[in-house]
Parts: C-alpha cells; structure tokens; sequence
C-alpha cells in the first residue's frame, strides 16, 4: 500500500511505542487490510503489519454507511498480525471515534481477537463504557468462535435471540437460566413474570443461573423502578438461588444480597455446576415430573 510510505511507527529508541517490540527497517512492512462482510451488518476487519492513515481511512468508509441507516451493527476486529501503528494512524483512529460516540450503543456485538495483553485489557475496559454493547476478546485459536458470536449465532449454529436464556431443569420448581450476552429490558421483564408464575403456586422455588458471559444490561433498567420492585419481591420469595461462573466478584455480589433478601445464595465456579445444581434442588418440594426441556424464552 503506498498512500501510508511517509508515515514512521512511534518509537523510543529502538522500541515501540505500542507494543514494545524491536523493529528495523528490513523487518518493516505496511498493512494488508482486508474487509468482509459476515452478515447484512456485521463485518470482520483483518489487519497485518503495519497500521496506516489510509487503513483507517478504509474503515470508515466502510462503517459510516451503516452508523448512517437504521439497524444494529457488529464488528470483528482480528489484530494478531498488527506488528505496529504509525503516529497518523493514532491520530486518525482517534478522530474517528471520537465522531461516532454517538453511535458507539449501536455496536451491540463487538469482538477482538489478539494475542496482545494491552489491546485484551483496553476492550475490556471498552466493554464497561458501553453498556448496551457485548464487547468480547478471543484468542487467536478462536478465531471462528468470534465469527459465530459476530453473526449472532450459536456455537450450534442456532440464532441467538437474547442475552439471558431459559435452560431446561431437572425439577419443575427449579427455574435455570444462562446469561450470555447483554440482558435487555425483555428479557429481565419475563424473567420477572415467570417468577412470580412460579411463586403463585406456594411450593418452594429456586433459581439456578449459569453466567456464560455477562455483557452487562441495556441502560433503560436503570430507570425502571417498578421493575426491580417487583423482581426483588419476587427474589425474596426464592428457596435458594445459585450463581455458576468463574469471575471474582460472584462470590461478592450473593454475600452481598444475603442479607437484603433472606434468600439462600451461594456461588460456584463452573467447575462445581452439577454441584450447583444438586444444592439448588435440595430442600424444593419432591415431584414425579419429568424434567422440564427448557426454551430460548426467559
């Protein structure tokens, strides 16, 4: 690409700035960047070499007609092959988004893959300014994986269709569910109607929920007050209530919420989950009923 041949990667001595490997001038290369397009709105951007001006001149121009219609937007970025960015590429990067802040909520699914630290560090601290969107990070094994989570399907090739899922249970008072993704005002609300369902029936009921991915909640729940009354009527209901996953703060939030609800909470890492559900089981009311399938709705 010769439009980006004036450009020089930032350096301090014979380090660069970005991502503190040695370059030479024989070593240097400019990018291949390649654009496709996975789905009607999502798109897979490639980068190998050398980040110029002009690489990001092609990525907005790629991107704007869809900020520019209606719609939802997914992105997949694979930067395993970046080796360096030069100065006006920052730059350039920079003014482009600062441009789309207003459209950052419409990238709903984004997805990086690479094998560097800082970029894995600097999506996931993205991922938090952005509420409404899914930001994930891959290894470059998982390149496919990303692809899938791109297009919004499932690894079995099935739509996803929310961030929070009912799974099937092996007792009919026990209500399972799998957050994969960012849970929506929707999905909370029947989350809520099914518990309250349950609860009407005066047996015991718990709740099992198995924490895939939690891409955090579109920022309207914060405002609906009556919705996180009734849910914590609802909870306070609950026999016991169970937390599957393996990050930190799990064990935080159910010693937390104890107190506030009087309801039996425990985490556990993924590795205990048939122990999660065994203990969610115990205590609920003994039924001959077959095991409940489950479905996509909460």
């Amino acid at each position: 690409m010769s439009g980006g041949q004036g450009e020089r990667p930032i350096r301090i001595g014979n380090w660069t700035a970005v991502n503190c490997v040695p370059i030479y001038a024989k070593q240097r290369r400019h990018t291949m960047l390649t654009i496709e397009t996975l789905a009607p709105r999502a798109l897979f951007v490639d980068l190998n070499g050398i980040v110029t001006q002009d690489d990001i001149a092609r990525l907005r121009e790629s991107v704007e007609p869809l900020v520019q219609s209606d719609g939802d937007i997914s992105l997949l970025v694979d930067m395993v092959g970046v080796s360096d960015v030069t100065g006006k590429a920052i730059a350039a990067d920079l003014k482009l988004e600062t441009q789309m802040i207003r459209y950052w909520t419409r990238f709903t699914r984004v997805a990086v893959v690479t094998d560097k630290k800082w970029v894995a560090n600097l999506t996931r601290v993205s991922a938090h300014l952005v509420p409404r969107s899914d930001f994930r990070v891959f290894e470059p094994a998982d390149l496919d994986k990303a692809k899938t989570f791109i297009t919004g399907k499932m690894e079995d090739g099935s739509k996803r269709s929310t961030g929070l899922r009912r799974l099937g249970s092996q007792h009919p008072d026990l209500l399972a569910y799998e957050v994969d993704g960012v849970v929506g005002r929707e999905d909370a609300e029947a989350m809520v109607k099914t518990l309250e369902s349950a609860l009407s029936s005066k047996r015991p009921v718990s709740v099992l929920v198995k924490m895939t991915h939690y891409g955090g909640f579109e920022p309207s729940l914060l405002f609906s007050g009556n919705l996180w009354a009734v849910k914590l009527a609802a909870v306070k209901g609950l026999h016991r209530y169970a937390i599957v996953g393996d990050s930190g703060w799990l064990n935080s939030i159910s010693g937390f919420a104890n107190p506030l609800t009087a309801v039996e909470m425990k985490a556990f890492s993924k590795s205990d989950e048939a122990e999660a559900w065994d203990w969610a089981v115990d205590g609920l009311t003994p039924s001959d009923h077959s095991a409940n399938t489950g479905s996509d709705s909460a």
